[in-house]
């Protein structure tokens, strides 16, 4: 809803005092409550989109019917936050198993190797007959 000049939202079968400001589109941002901000901010179209899938709620808990419950912005702000911070650490913690089992393949050839060389290191299997350490 707006008057033109500022802007608040809420579900359609809210009553007034549960309609909100969309007031940032970051929290970085600073605050505000027109309804530009309100158009450029919720109403974008992946914000948008995010919001109708992910930040509404049916609550039947009451008697009285279902109703509908539309997070706040600093709701949704957070929540995206803490989801991007999960999908950071899984991506760290992917990268750093697959160095991890790098690694280990890594050792797993040497050791094969050294193994059929009789137990020395490779290295040292070519040096002993002559060859190069260096050369692989």
């Amino acid at each position: 809803m707006s008057n033109g000049d500022k802007a608040r939202y809420g579900s359609i079968t809210s009553k007034w005092e549960h309609f909100v400001e969309w007031k940032r589109n970051d929290e970085r941002d600073t605050a505000r409550v027109d309804a530009e901000g309100l158009l450029e901010g919720m109403l974008n179209r992946e914000r948008l989109l995010d919001l109708v899938e992910h930040f509404i709620l049916f609550d039947d808990s009451r008697a009285g019917g279902t109703r509908k419950v539309v997070a706040r912005n600093h709701q949704v702000l957070g929540v995206n936050r803490a989801v991007a911070s999960v999908v950071r650490q899984e991506q760290l913690k992917a990268r750093h198993s697959a160095r991890k089992a790098h690694r280990a393949v890594r050792a797993t050839r040497f050791l094969r190797a050294s193994h059929r060389r009789g137990g020395d290191a490779p290295g040292r299997a070519r040096a002993a007959r002559g060859g190069d350490a260096s050369e692989r």
